[in-house]
């Protein structure tokens, strides 16, 4: 088009424009870079009475060619006339209200794909802008947004249609479907093939948009050359033989969540494919050999294989199950390091054991949920046991399991409790609580419930409750599960809130109450973790880690077989071990009559009972936590509670909680003869005898040389466990046996021995 200028040159107006390095056609330049690359920008002159323009890609001056990538600043300001500009793909940039005042520009025509970045106010009026075909969505996240009043992309081949707002186009191997909703059902090449049937031999990527709802019969239908497909996240149905034969389609195929309908032969034949990955959690409908000759794996959401499994057509292809089937029950990940008890395998009728862990795809995974429903109506559970690391039990997870008995024991990890998770469970007797802050507990979780049926809690989380929502309307059924312990007035066994040890239980935190004998070692046996010791005077009780300060001389001595003994000052009950017997002193006569209390921490303790048959001679240490039962007892059994006197045993007895006793098994009738045993220290020794057939326990607190004068018979020394450390044949002169720290049977012969520590 011819460019008609019309100047009016007046001395102001020559002063007031810009400076210019030259000019080419009817357009002024500044160099922007006189080196390689070599550049211009359109600069500001007097270009009144212009009506359009077309700036080249390209200058040339003095024998140099310049690239144009910008215009200046006020480079067309207030050029009224001008209703037309053609920008070359080579403009990177246009300046300040380069374009503003141009009131009749009403068409702007860009050749770059990318947007060209605009100064402030680069245009005032509202053009139409011309952009090259596929670019709209660039310039409309751009500033050109700002200044245009519409788009019009050029370039662009004609719409074909292949849906009522589906259409595509192909170009270069790329087939392209724009829009939204169902594609058109097609047939095989016969009878009516899609529109591109006859370029699938060149189709390699198919693109399609996310709002396509459903891909049509035969669409894809031996599309062989194709490598690569976006599937639309929006699907919901895959038409017969869409993508049958395509035999180089390849990677993982991703099936969205919205799929509802698989229809026969779809992906026939799709043998190049490395996985499919199936993200509907309800299975789609599945036609007949929809994966025939498909040899990946077909990867179903985790905790849903099992769904997958069960469904006839599903259940015949080679499945990918991420979750694991162990006794019973199906677990899957929840993320990489925790996993949920999603459901039974077949109806449970033993007891349910949910672990602590479990490993999936070689991944150990903390079992921290039982899902919604889990375990829903399982009528012939007869009990469950939970282990630690459980947050979360689900909705009417358990919801009429009329077979649950007796106890159930719900860990302290426990934060939540679903709606309904227990309703109906009517024969269960009582529930042990271990969480000391309340879990979240649903509506109704305990409806139709036994009316009996009680909940123990520890005494330190009793308030807390009481309070609780929904917890609150319970109150009347909580129960305090601490066990107080009084040694010889209370035997360990019985409590107020009925917790018994005649079988393995768990209570919440023990208080184990005392007075011993100043000056006089005792032992002391405790089967719990010590948080702390007191001593009650007048009515208050005081920290002993205080009292020891000023009164001092405290001790215990670890005494396990075989472990290098210690003296421990009494203060520091973290080095005060559980299941460990010790024998205690009080060095001070302040404590004469005072109450101490072992407290244990602030956890549940399994207390057990365990029965063991003792074989003939052996001699074997026990802790006074349980009720010796005399059926096992085929012969008289002889206990000596250590550091005290014999006991005969002969019928049931119960031992005094909590201390140490050493039980030796002997055919020989009547008991030994009552003795008192004298413990040395490192400071004393004495020589002692020993009368023939004489078993006695001798203490060393830190080690001492054991001198025996044999009187003509062997003489034997063991451990607590009944391990013979040493035996002096008969006849022999004094030995000299040196012993660690610790707690020993001596036992003579038929005659008598001499004895020093």
């Amino acid at each position: 088009m011819k460019k008609i200028f019309t100047f009016c040159v007046s001395l102001l107006t020559a002063l007031s424009l810009s400076a210019y390095d030259f000019q080419s056609g009817d357009l002024f330049y500044n160099i922007t870079s006189s080196s390689a690359p070599y550049t211009v920008e359109v600069t500001q002159q007097s270009y009144t009475g212009l009506t359009s323009v077309i700036i080249p890609e390209t200058v040339t001056y003095e024998g140099t060619i310049y690239s144009v990538t910008s215009i200046g600043y006020h480079a067309f300001n207030s050029c009224s006339s001008l209703t037309s500009v053609t920008i070359p793909s080579s403009v990177l940039s246009i300046g300040e209200e380069t374009f503003a005042y141009c009131s009749s520009l009403d068409a702007i025509h860009v050749e770059a794909t990318t947007p060209p970045v605009l100064g402030e106010d680069a245009f005032n009026s509202t053009p139409v802008c011309y952009i090259p075909c596929g670019t709209l969505a660039a310039y409309e996240a751009s500033d050109w947004a700002k200044y245009v009043s519409e788009f019009v992309e050029e370039g662009c081949a004609p719409l074909q249609m292949c849906g009522d707002n589906l259409f595509w186009e192909y170009a270069d191997g790329v087939l392209t479907i724009t829009g939204t909703g169902d594609m058109y059902d097609y047939a095989d090449d016969k009878t009516g093939p899609a529109p591109w049937y006859d370029v699938r031999g060149s189709i390699t990527t198919i693109n399609m948009p996310n709002e396509m709802t459903k891909i049509g019969d035969y669409a894809f239908y031996k599309c062989t050359e194709v490598t690569s497909i976006n599937m639309p996240t929006s699907l919901t149905a895959i038409g017969e033989k869409a993508f049958a034969q395509d035999t180089k389609l390849t990677g993982e195929l991703t099936l969205p969540a919205s799929l509802t309908t698989i229809d026969e032969r779809a992906f026939f034949n799709c043998k190049a494919v490395t996985a499919f990955h199936i993200e509907a959690t309800t299975p789609p409908t599945l036609q007949d050999k929809a994966f025939d000759y498909v040899v990946s794996p077909i990867h179903v959401p985790c905790g849903y294989g099992h769904v997958y499994g069960k469904h006839t057509q599903w259940g015949m292809l080679n499945l990918e199950i991420c979750e694991l089937l162990q006794d019973n029950v199906y677990y899957y990940p929840i993320d990489g390091h925790t996993a949920r008890a999603v459901t039974y395998h077949s109806n449970p009728t033993d007891t349910l054991v949910i672990p602590s862990a479990v490993v999936i795809d070689g991944m150990p995974r903390t079992v921290t949920e039982v899902a919604d429903f889990a375990f829903t109506d399982c009528a012939n559970l007869p009990a469950i046991f939970f282990n630690e690391g459980l947050e979360y039990i689900g909705e009417r997870a358990f919801v009429r399991c009329y077979g649950l008995k007796g106890t159930i024991t719900l860990p302290a990890t426990l934060t939540t409790i679903g709606e309904r998770a227990f309703s109906y469970c009517d024969n269960v007797e009582k529930y042990l609580l271990q969480a000391m802050t309340p879990p979240v507990l649903g509506e109704d979780v305990f409806t139709g419930n036994n009316k009996n049926a009680l909940f123990y809690i520890s005494c330190e989380a009793m308030d807390d409750y009481k309070v609780a929502t929904n917890w609150s309307s319970l109150k009347s059924r909580l129960r305090d599960a601490c066990l107080n312990i009084y040694h010889y007035n209370t035997p360990l066994g019985t409590n107020t809130n009925g917790v018994y040890t005649t079988e393995d239980t768990l209570v919440a935190s023990i208080y184990y109450r005392r007075k011993f004998t100043p000056f006089r070692w005792e032992t002391l046996y405790l089967p719990f973790e010590v948080d702390r010791v007191t001593v009650l005077e007048d009515g208050v009780e005081y920290d002993l880690t205080a009292w020891d300060i000023v009164y001092g001389g405290h001790y215990f001595l670890a005494k396990p077989d075989g472990m290098l003994n210690k003296e421990i000052l009494f203060g520091f009950t973290d080095e005060l071990e559980s299941h460990t017997p010790y024998i205690i002193q009080f060095s001070d006569a302040y404590y004469t009559d005072k109450l101490i209390t072992f407290y244990g921490k602030e956890s549940w303790n399994k207390l057990s009972t365990s029965f063991e048959v003792l074989s003939s001679s052996a001699w074997m240490q026990i802790a006074g936590n349980t009720t010796l039962q005399d059926q096992l007892l085929e012969k008289p059994v002889y206990m000596l509670r250590s550091g005290l006197d014999f006991i005969l045993q002969k019928t049931t007895t119960t031992l005094h909680p909590f201390e140490c006793y050493v039980m030796p098994y002997t055919v020989q009738s009547g008991a030994p003869a009552r003795m008192s045993v004298r413990l040395r220290d490192d400071v004393a020794t004495a020589v002692e005898s020993m009368k023939g057939n004489e078993s006695r326990l001798a203490y060393t607190i830190n080690g001492n040389t054991l001198t025996v004068y044999p009187q003509g018979q062997a003489f034997s020394i063991y451990s607590l466990n009944g391990a013979l450390i040493y035996s002096c044949e008969a006849g022999k002169e004094a030995v000299d046996c040196e012993l660690n720290s610790g707690c020993y049977l001596l036992h003579a012969g038929t005659e008598a021995h001499k004895i020093m520590l």
